[in-house]
């Protein structure tokens, strides 16, 4: 365990109700009244390259200016018409699934990386939707009811952190290397829709990967930044980072599969279509001790 940093397990094929929930949020175009905003909020990522060579590459929310809001609202529609009319189960493969049947991660890094150089797809993503009802997939399976100390933790609910969150992504949407808040633990379920394909390093190279992102020219504006990790907008190549002796691996998680995250577990990943997830922290007694050494919060992000 302690050389992974995971576990995989293989649970059961998620049924209609949970994209029945899904779509009737998104049908009515519910608003969260605990945020005052809709439900389903979709980030327009927009990249770009610090070093194309080794294909290191920032991922960034546009502005909120009145021009990019209008254009994030068309998108939006788009999107959401995408999800209400999609068949999650009968999809036909998507261009990034075939090439990962044909040539497996390799192929569909190059493919990825060829996207983010064109620049021409326009992408959202979806991430930490509070849905109104729960993701009860099976009868004997509910994220909400997990216990964990988690259940102590004051303040205001927060989707993925308190309770489950639901994640949808498009094809060739991505997610940066991270890991949780306050090094918690994570369990994250695949719903329903394409694989996703995550990239993995174990917690006892986590201070060795953060020693490496300057390397790569991830920098901040304040030379006393704490960890650059918190930044959370860049998008490395795993082989990149395997060529500085720091191990990666690679789960490709289908619908059914359960990812179970340790603390500083780093993290991230790519779409190879649309699909649904749903993620939460938990914490263990275990999760104590990787708590009081998590790296606290950027003074540079306040």
């Amino acid at each position: 365990m302690s050389n992974w940093g995971l576990w995989l397990v293989v649970g059961h094929r998620c049924g209609n109700p949970t994209i029945e929930i899904l779509q009737d949020t998104l049908r009515r175009d519910a608003v969260n009244p605990a945020t005052n905003r809709r439900f389903f909020d979709p980030t327009l990522l927009e990249r770009g390259f610090l070093w194309p060579q080794k294909n290191v590459i920032t991922m960034t929310p546009v502005s909120n200016q009145v021009a990019d809001a209008e254009r994030v609202l068309r998108l939006r529609e788009m999107f959401k018409d995408d999800v209400l009319e999609h068949d999650f189960f009968n999809a036909p493969q998507t261009q990034l699934e075939s090439v990962y049947e044909a040539t497996g991660v390799e192929g569909v890094l190059d493919s990825f990386f060829r996207m983010a150089r064109s620049k021409q797809q326009k992408l959202l993503y979806a991430v930490n939707i509070d849905l109104e009802g729960e993701l009860k997939t099976t009868p004997q399976l509910s994220m909400r009811d997990m216990r964990s100390f988690m259940s102590h933790l004051p303040g205001e609910p927060c989707a993925g952190i308190t309770h489950p969150a639901a994640f949808i992504g498009q094809e060739g949407t991505s997610f940066n290397p991270h890991i949780e808040d306050c090094a918690f633990q994570a369990v994250n379920r695949h719903i329903a829709g394409a694989p996703k394909m995550c990239f993995m390093i174990p917690p006892r190279f986590f201070s060795a990967f953060v020693l490496l992102l300057p390397k790569l020219g991830v920098v901040t504006n304040d030379k006393f930044c704490t960890s650059l990790l918190n930044h959370n907008y860049i998008f490395l190549d795993p082989r990149t980072v395997v060529e500085y002796g720091i191990p990666v691996f690679t789960v490709v998680q289908k619908p059914g599969d359960v990812l179970y995250l340790l603390p500083h577990t780093i993290h991230w990943g790519i779409n190879l279509g649309l699909n649904l997830n749903e993620s939460v922290n938990i914490a263990s007694a275990s999760w104590a001790k990787s708590g009081m050494i998590a790296p606290r919060r950027c003074p540079c992000l306040m």
